[in-house]
């Protein structure tokens, strides 16, 4: 399967669809963090505080999560809704 080069994923991956994640880091203080997919492990993906869908606004390493994606301004791929399964 090719991939792309921007992303490191599949040319045949889809933005807006919903993908299982795991989060990776995450820093209270700024509200920022980061998640690899668990299908493909693409680059590390961002994440503000404000997509997590419970509104507590944290999230621990290691919390499994489900995703969607979207293109972040400046092109790199971000989640725009994060919901923790576990």
């Amino acid at each position: 399967m090719a991939e792309s080069a921007a992303s490191g994923l599949p040319s045949s991956f889809v933005l807006g669809g919903i993908h299982d994640a795991e989060v990776e880091s995450f820093d209270s203080g700024l509200g920022l963090g980061a998640l690899r997919l668990r299908e493909h492990p693409a680059p590390q993906i961002r994440f503000q505080c404000t997509v997590i869908s419970d509104g507590s606004r944290e999230v621990a390493p290691g919390t499994r999560v489900a995703v969607q994606l979207g293109c972040a301004p400046d092109g790199s791929l971000e989640a725009r809704f994060l919901h923790k399964v576990s």
